[in-house]
């Protein structure tokens, strides 16, 4: 939970913004982490220079933070305690839809594992769309072997599968079983 004084004050801060910048501030809080202008033109179905425009303005408030390597140009909130109180400030049905829309340009992008998370925190018990993009989340990461990534997925899936559900067939499937872990051969008995 966030100091009442520090949600105060960015809820103050954000008063001063004009519509289309708040709603930048949300869709990067619910990002939660670097992101490109190419996925932000995505997700906010502005073009760029309107959305230059606008974080040209956020960055100059410092509320955003941007930063270029060479060719590479990405924005995030200035702090991750600003993020965690813009998205405290977003009311519960937003949040859920942004991070929705947030996980199907994910899946658009075949981006699996990062859409997850966003499956995760927009679905409720049952929701097939965000169990199909989980298990294929999970599915890639085991092939990458990045367990820690699978583990979370899985964790998510719980939650939302039913323990009587047919589906966790499927995610049985999507999991492979090795001598060291997973693997692509299936489990492994001795």
């Amino acid at each position: 939970m966030l100091p009442e004084g520090l949600s105060e004050r960015v809820a103050s801060w954000i008063k001063g913004l004009d519509q289309p910048a708040v709603a930048v501030l949300e869709l990067l809080a619910v990002i939660g982490s670097r992101v490109e202008p190419d996925d932000l033109v995505t997700l906010t179905g502005q073009p760029l220079q309107a959305l230059g425009a606008i974080l040209e303005k956020l960055v100059r408030c410092r509320l955003v933070f941007e930063e270029e390597r060479g060719r590479e140009l990405t924005y995030e909130l200035a702090h991750p305690l600003f993020q965690e109180a813009v998205y405290q400030g977003i009311g519960g049905a937003r949040r859920r839809a942004l991070h929705r829309g947030v996980g199907r340009a994910l899946l658009a992008s075949n981006r699996f594992g990062e859409a997850a998370p966003h499956f995760a925190r927009s679905a409720k018990v049952g929701d097939r769309e965000a169990i199909e993009a989980l298990r294929e989340g999970l599915r890639q990461a085991q092939g990458r072997e990045a367990h820690g990534e699978a583990l979370s997925i899985l964790g998510a899936l719980v939650e939302l599968l039913p323990a009587n559900d047919d589906s966790w067939l499927e995610v049985l499937t999507a999991m492979s079983w090795g001598p060291s872990g997973w693997s692509t051969t299936g489990p492994t008995t001795s």
